[in-house]
């Protein structure tokens, strides 16, 4: 049978829910059926959506909420999404319960990372030393080996998207950093022995058309969403 993926999404001032469709396609590529999650409240919608599908991808937009992860909000933090926050807060806490592959993707990674128990830089260029320019740029990252992220997309050095300006600050307890860029910007997130879960800092979707390494990903995801206990 055809896997089903739950996609978050974010949310417009216009009270629309949006996602790109860049994450639909490249799921839909490689052979499984995304469905968009809506805004949950409580623990039993999360369990029920995690119930009728068989992997979860985290997806992009807004930042997190400082307070999420104990800190005040800097005026260099941008706009937040107090719904959004709540409803992926509930469906990492229900994916405690019911273990699913996750993929994370710019966001998702802080998403994970962040209600996990890790915390986020709030603006890379104000909090960073020497930072590259993240928010609308390429850039190269290294991979580091023995990772999940290296098995997929290999040792060596490649260039990657970059449309953020927060990022993984501490990493959450279980987790470790996969990649990193040359200014220290922790690119991957993995969590060591667990084969089901990748977060990354880039944008695959974007990407996965005209490079290998990036569309070896989404064959990841697709591969362990695909297989049955």
């Amino acid at each position: 049978m055809t896997p089903v993926i739950g996609v978050t999404c974010s949310k417009e001032p216009s009270d629309r829910l949006m996602l790109k469709t860049d994450y639909l396609d490249a799921l839909r590529d490689v052979g499984v059926l995304p469905v968009i999650f809506p805004y949950i409240t409580t623990e039993k919608d999360a369990t029920l959506l995690l119930e009728r599908v068989d992997g979860i991808l985290f997806s992009g937009g807004n930042d997190l909420d400082p307070a999420e992860y104990g800190e005040k909000r800097l005026d260099v933090c941008g706009e937040v999404t107090p719904e959004r926050d709540l409803t992926e807060k509930l469906l990492v806490k229900a994916l405690e319960r019911r273990p699913l592959p996750t993929f994370g993707i710019c966001r998702g990674i802080q998403t994970l990372n962040v209600f996990n128990g890790g915390t986020l830089w709030q603006d890379i260029p104000s909090q960073i030393k020497d930072p590259l320019e993240h928010r609308n740029s390429t850039h190269e990252i290294t991979p580091v080996p023995g990772t999940l992220f290296a098995e997929i997309v290999g040792n060596e050095p490649f260039t990657v998207n970059s449309f953020h300006h927060q990022s993984v600050k501490t990493v959450a307890p279980g987790f470790a950093a996969a990649a990193f860029s040359p200014d220290g910007t922790i690119e991957a997130l993995v969590r060591p022995g667990d084969p089901l879960f990748l977060a990354v800092q880039f944008h695959p979707e974007r990407s996965y058309k005209n490079d290998a390494r990036t569309a070896a990903l989404f064959k990841w995801f697709a591969s362990v969403c695909g297989k049955k206990e």
